[in-house]
């Protein structure tokens, strides 16, 4: 049960420390804040023109969006998957949805934004995972062949390594360029 009485003990009682903080916190100068700041700038990383990244805006630009783990790099590791498998009969020749009736896409696009927000690499194929399984319920094991080999893909190739690096990296950049935009720094 929360003790709401502590809410209301003036600050005085918990010692000197923290009674000189004010309600609107320690007195900050701003410019070394800035300063501060722009020594934190991630590499190659403009405050201006960040790149998209889910729930940060930034007025005049387009929202991030997930894209079912895009073209190239991790999409070439999914076509490379589909084709090992594509002998099997049961292979819709969509990268979305590999088994027929049964769409990968809204775990390709949670696995978009789970690197994008930069979770553990880990954790993010595992829910990845978990979601094509959801998926294939009541569809066999033919379809959960392709949850585990998607699966694979992520979790040991190169490209959805680099492709978790560069979604990382781009929320850093965002992150940072909020921060810059949040405490009016100037550019």
């Amino acid at each position: 049960m929360v003790d709401f009485a502590l809410f209301q003990t003036p600050l005085a009682q918990f010692g000197p420390d923290v009674a000189s903080i004010s309600a609107d916190g320690p007195a900050v100068d701003d410019q070394q804040s800035c300063q501060n700041l722009k020594a934190r700038r991630p590499p190659g990383c403009s405050a201006t023109t960040p790149p998209p990244s889910p729930g940060i805006n930034v007025p005049g630009q387009a929202a991030w969006q997930a894209n079912g783990c895009g073209t190239g790099g991790l999409a070439n590791v999914f076509l490379d998957v589909a084709l090992r498998l594509a002998a099997s009969n049961t292979y819709s020749r969509n990268l979305d949805a590999p088994h027929p009736g049964v769409s990968f896409l809204g775990a390709r696009n949670s696995h978009d934004m789970c690197y994008a927000v930069a979770t553990p690499k880990g954790t993010c194929d595992d829910q990845f995972f978990t979601a094509m399984g959801g998926a294939c319920a009541g569809h066999g094991t033919a379809c959960m062949d392709w949850a585990h080999a998607y699966r694979g893909g992520v979790g040991v190739s190169n490209a959805a390594q680099n492709a978790y690096n560069n979604s990382s990296s781009k929320r850093t950049c965002a992150l940072w360029a909020m921060d810059m935009r949040d405490n009016m720094c100037p550019q």
